[in-house]
């Protein structure tokens, strides 16, 4: 994380206004990823969408972040850093402009990616910019403060994004735009050195590949269930998306100035970390989306108690890694993944056994092993991976760490949307036919959990007064089951990912990360992903 040669730091006046910058351009992004999530069924009934467009308000930000993350840490290779900071934050100002007037789902989901686009232009300069402008004993400090502030926006986001959208969903847009003009504003006056003094070409192979592979395969996915699993738009989706991703891995590894640093997965320790911290990133996306519809939509929580009821993820989360830095430091990381694994899908089940009983304080257990699983893997991983790497390459190692999670979550969002879409639809109709109402569409009916009773009475107006409340318990009934059967596979797939771990980490604690690296270590967040000279392969 070293500035680059022939940098100088600038004037305490100036480097002030550009911690200024990077604090509040990071905390917009993280920020945008979670905020919007308990806002989904209040979107839904004022936007009229369906329950795969509410997915895709969470995961066109996603993909759009996922893919081009590696793209912008090659641009921040070759071009004014300073620029591209201004260009990625006036992309999120005018993403989350046009969603704070979106008239319909497709505009919203298009400013969506367009503050995912934004994200990702800007990730990858403001801690470049950042770092540059302290001197190397400040440097660390810096990056600690914004970093601190990031998490402490991840960490609220439910809860403001609950307050702002009792008020008006939009808000959670608008309160952007005085963050990103600030931004930009104090970019303007820190006036930081942007230039760079070794340029590296674009991997425009890589770039397509990674892009279309990522693009194909999430899109397939997440429309698969109403293209339906054996069309041929959702097989050409999902099989030429693995193929583009299968043959971006094989080119990547034969350039000489990767657009992702691949070469760094043959240390085990390294892909270890990757595969534990994608897998569980996998896993954890779904809850932000269907746990928020879930309390809402089925428990009847205002957003504000939505983001509410998450605090207790986030208490033990805080509390566990406090601690979980010197647990790592005498353990080393296979008892943190292991265990942090485990105690994720003791949750995620303990939450897929309960949703039909209609209960929220039933889920409070889950929740609590949730989050003290997530404070045992997250720090301790990020911080294994990064000191596996080499020291000249943990630039390139940090951006592939971050990549690496943003395309599992995105990946695991759409794959569970995928799972409770069809299961919902299957389980609707079962129940619609065993109550003599098979001619109602099992996609309308599915929006009677988010109306109120007059437009419930509205879209049952075929059905008898008398029946109506058997239907809305139907759709009830057949949403929770399905959520719960996403949840039991993400369940899974945590308990598959200690088992992995079991497997794939054997050595005893290891050497202790850089410092000057391990403040990066919460978020992973890259200086740049090619801005570091190539080592040799480790």
């Amino acid at each position: 994380m070293s500035p680059e040669p022939g940098v100088a730091p600038l004037p305490p006046g100036r480097r002030r206004w550009m911690l200024y910058a990077a604090t509040v351009a990071g905390s917009m992004t993280v920020l945008d990823m979670l905020v919007v999530s308990v806002a989904l069924p209040t979107l839904q009934s004022d936007l009229d969408l369906t329950r795969i467009e509410q997915q895709w308000v969470i995961n066109a930000y996603l993909l759009l972040a996922a893919m081009f993350l590696p793209v912008a840490g090659r641009l921040a290779d070759m071009f004014d850093r300073e620029l591209l900071f201004i260009i990625g934050v006036a992309a999120f100002f005018g993403g989350s402009l046009a969603a704070a007037v979106a008239l319909d789902g497709q505009m919203l989901l298009a400013a969506r990616g367009a503050q995912g686009l934004g994200a990702a232009l800007l990730t990858p300069v403001s801690l470049a910019l950042l770092v540059n402008a302290y001197p190397k004993e400040e440097r660390g400090k810096a990056v600690g403060i914004t970093l601190g502030v990031m998490m402490l926006f991840a960490t609220t986001a439910p809860l403001i994004g609950g307050g702002l959208a009792e008020i008006d969903w939009r808000l959670i847009f608008v309160i952007n735009l005085p963050l990103a003009a600030f931004a930009i504003f104090a970019v303007r006056v820190a006036r930081p050195d942007a230039r760079v003094l070794q340029r590296l070409p674009m991997d425009w192979p890589g770039a397509v590949l990674l892009v279309a592979g990522l693009g194909l395969l999430v899109g397939g996915l997440m429309q698969s269930p109403v293209w339906g699993w054996t069309s041929p738009a959702t097989l050409f989706c999902v099989l030429g998306g693995l193929a583009f991703i299968v043959a971006f891995v094989f080119v990547e590894l034969r350039r000489t100035a990767p657009l992702l640093e691949l070469r760094l997965f043959k240390g085990v320790s390294f892909l270890a970390d990757n595969i534990v911290l994608a897998l569980v990133q996998f896993s954890l996306m779904g809850l932000t989306v269907f746990g928020a519809i879930y309390v809402q939509n089925l428990l009847g929580f205002t957003p504000f108690q939505a983001g509410l009821s998450l605090l207790p993820v986030t208490a033990p989360l805080v509390l566990v890694s406090i601690f979980s830095g010197g647990w790592y430091a005498r353990l080393g990381p296979r008892p943190m993944a292991i265990g942090g694994a485990l105690l994720g899908g003791v949750g995620m089940a303990a939450f897929a056994a309960v949703l039909g009983e209609f209960d929220y304080w039933l889920l409070f257990p889950g929740y609590v092993c949730l989050g003290a699983g997530l404070g045992l893997v997250m720090g301790p991983l990020n911080t294994d991976a990064l000191s596996a790497s080499p020291p000249e390459l943990r630039g390139q190692a940090s951006g592939l760490i971050q990549s690496m999670r943003q395309a599992g979550g995105t990946l695991g969002l759409a794959a569970m949307a995928a799972i409770i879409a069809a299961s919902e639809v299957v389980l609707l109709s079962n129940r619609l036919r065993d109550l003599g109402f098979s001619n109602l569409s099992e996609e309308s009916t599915a929006k009677l959990t988010s109306k109120t009773p007059s437009e419930q009475a509205e879209l049952l107006s075929i059905v008898p007064v008398d029946r109506r409340p058997a239907v809305i318990d139907a759709a009830r009934d057949s949403l929770a089951e399905a959520i719960s059967i996403g949840f039991w596979s993400s369940a899974a797939v945590m308990v598959g990912c200690a088992v992995l771990a079991a497997f794939l980490f054997k050595r005893t604690p290891g050497e202790e990360p850089d410092p000057e690296h391990a403040v990066t270590a919460a978020t992973a967040h890259p200086v740049s992903v090619g801005s570091l000279p190539r080592g040799d392969d480790r």
